[in-house]
């Protein structure tokens, strides 16, 4: 009874959760989520993000593929755009990892402050989340990029090369 009232609240998180939690199967679940992430709210938006990401809901992933890619994506709050990036790479690091790539790479011969943004949150989510050593090349890439880049996405480019690379080496235990 509570938690059906919870799943009324104004608060977009605690409405979620509650709902979330009284979801009776996956597809339950998973239309819950869904539903929040057409919402007009940027906060019930991130907050779906983040339990797609929690509960590993792989089946998500071309919807927030197609968020990803949409041309109003740069308009979405930073914070935003840097969960749907986060969880395009937790639910398919396989096929995010180069979307995320390619946000990364898209400076310009004068670097705006938006767009950097957007590419310091895309450098800083495949730091955290990417597995492959074709991103750890493209990050370095971008490390040694001068032209519309600035100092500090070089400097997260370079330092998320080496969070990547050190995950992939091998540990040096013998089995």
């Amino acid at each position: 009874e509570a938690l059906a009232a919870l799943a009324q609240a104004e608060d977009p998180t605690v409405r979620i959760e509650a709902r979330l939690r009284l979801a009776t199967g996956p597809d339950a679940l998973q239309a819950e989520l869904v539903s929040a992430l057409e919402s007009g709210s940027s906060s019930a938006r991130t907050t779906a993000l983040a339990a797609l990401a929690r509960h590993q809901i792989t089946s998500a992933w071309p919807l927030v593929a197609r968020m990803v890619r949409q041309k109003e994506f740069t308009d979405h709050p930073l914070e935003e755009q840097r969960a749907m990036l986060e969880t395009l790479l937790v639910l398919g690091p396989e096929r995010g990892e180069p979307v995320a790539v390619e946000l990364a790479k898209k400076g310009g011969v004068i670097a705006s402050g938006r767009r950097e943004a957007l590419r310091l949150c895309a450098i800083e989510a495949l730091g955290v989340h990417a597995e492959s050593h074709a991103t750890v090349d493209a990050l370095r890439e971008i490390a040694r990029t001068r032209w519309g880049t600035s100092d500090e996405t070089r400097a997260a480019a370079e330092a998320a090369a080496g969070q990547i690379a050190a995950r992939l080496a091998p540990s040096g235990r013998s089995s």
